[in-house]
């Protein structure tokens, strides 16, 4: 989650997703979503690289995946206000953040 390559590429995934569901909606003629869930699979395993392993002693596992999940929202916002991102803590992630 620290790779500037996958946040670009998770952020450009995320934009598609939310241009689709516009799409998707106005052609149906329903609500718009708003809400879009950001959150780590459902396993034990997380990112053991160099950088990943410094935010988590920075950061925690909890920091990092806000820190994942606060680029996305600061880099939708300006393009859409009214979309908001949600993520969940369990596993290695419910320890309050750190840092």
């Amino acid at each position: 989650m620290t790779n500037s390559n996958v946040r670009k590429v998770m952020l450009e995934k995320l934009r598609n997703y939310i241009k689709s569901d516009i799409q998707k909606a106005k052609k149906q003629g329903t609500s718009v979503p708003t809400l879009y869930e950001i959150s780590m699979n459902d396993d034990h395993s997380f990112c053991s690289c160099p950088s990943c392993k410094e935010a988590y002693t920075k950061y925690g596992h909890s920091g990092n995946l806000l820190n994942f999940v606060n680029f996305l929202a600061e880099n939708i916002e300006k393009e859409y206000p009214n979309i908001y991102l949600t993520t969940l803590a369990y596993f290695y992630n419910e320890p309050a953040p750190k840092g």
